[in-house]
């Protein structure tokens, strides 16, 4: 009686399949944990921008969505910036005695703020990806495969 092996071609493409799959998922888990230690933003002004400094409408930096909007503050904030500088080498002034504030809060400011926001679009955009690849990645799982990784967590979390 001859003994035919388990691990017919049909087999060793799965465990193939099922070992890059589970490689794909330990990056995503390792791109997830990169994403989520980067640090909570840490704000420097009030992030309530106006245009216009006596009006009530206001902009605030920490929800902005576009980047047109933050681009177009920061256009503001340079202009303004750049000007004060020209009239301080006209009225042969220092930086030191008459420093530029915009709303309360220097140049160098409210550029961070705005950078900060953009890295905080940015890192989302990121997790926005993730989560795709993630589900696609999830979509390949095979029921024992799904079982398998079941069980690991569960072992960590029993330890």
């Amino acid at each position: 009686m001859q003994v035919t092996s388990l691990l017919t071609p049909k087999h060793m493409s799965q465990d193939k399949t099922d070992t890059m799959v589970l490689e794909l998922l330990k990056k995503v888990e390792e791109k997830k944990k990169q994403i989520g230690s980067a640090e909570r933003p840490q704000w420097v002004t009030n992030c309530s921008f106006r245009f216009d400094p006596a009006s009530n409408m206001a902009t605030n930096i920490q929800v902005v969505r576009d980047l047109e909007i933050l681009v177009d503050i920061h256009a503001h904030l340079t202009a303004k910036y750049n000007a004060y500088h020209k009239s301080l080498v006209a009225l042969n002034l220092t930086s030191t005695e008459a420093p530029f504030k915009y709303l309360g809060f220097s140049y160098e400011q409210w550029t961070e703020d705005i950078q900060t926001r953009i890295n905080g679009l940015r890192i989302k955009a990121k997790k926005d990806e993730l989560a795709k690849l993630e589900e696609r990645v999830n979509a390949l799982v095979s029921p024992e495969q799904r079982r398998a990784i079941e069980l690991e967590k569960l072992v960590k979390e029993i330890g």
